[in-house]
């Protein structure tokens, strides 16, 4: 899905290095994010909107996709800003209830995995 992190960081003058360096993070995952080579999750979103000086919806791509990718770029739209108005116990329930369905859910955080 496209994304303005480079419209933005170019817009106030800021190196690929000092929005790493800001965000807390590598220049290598900075330009995937930038490029559209890694996907901008919700954290993701939450982490770089305040470098760039935005509203994490800010750094969506106002451009929508060619022919077969409309529907779905919308449908990802919506789902992201409904998942941004949830609190985190209701993130939690729908997670557990998917997982209960045979549904997996993408989220930021690594599960925990033990072994």
């Amino acid at each position: 899905m496209a994304n303005r992190i480079r419209e933005l960081r170019v817009a106030r003058g800021l190196t690929l290095e000092r929005v790493a360096e800001l965000a807390g993070t590598s220049l290598q995952q900075v330009q995937r994010l930038e490029s559209g080579k890694r996907r901008l999750t919700e954290g993701w979103m939450r982490r770089l909107a305040p470098v760039l000086g935005v509203a994490p919806a800010d750094l969506m791509s106002d451009a929508l996709p060619d022919g077969d990718q409309i529907g779905q770029h919308s449908e990802n739209a919506l789902v992201l800003r409904w998942w941004g108005l949830l609190t985190p116990d209701e993130k939690r329930m729908i997670v557990s209830f998917a997982r209960d369905k045979g549904i997996e859910i993408l989220t930021d955080k690594p599960k925990n995995r033990a072994g």
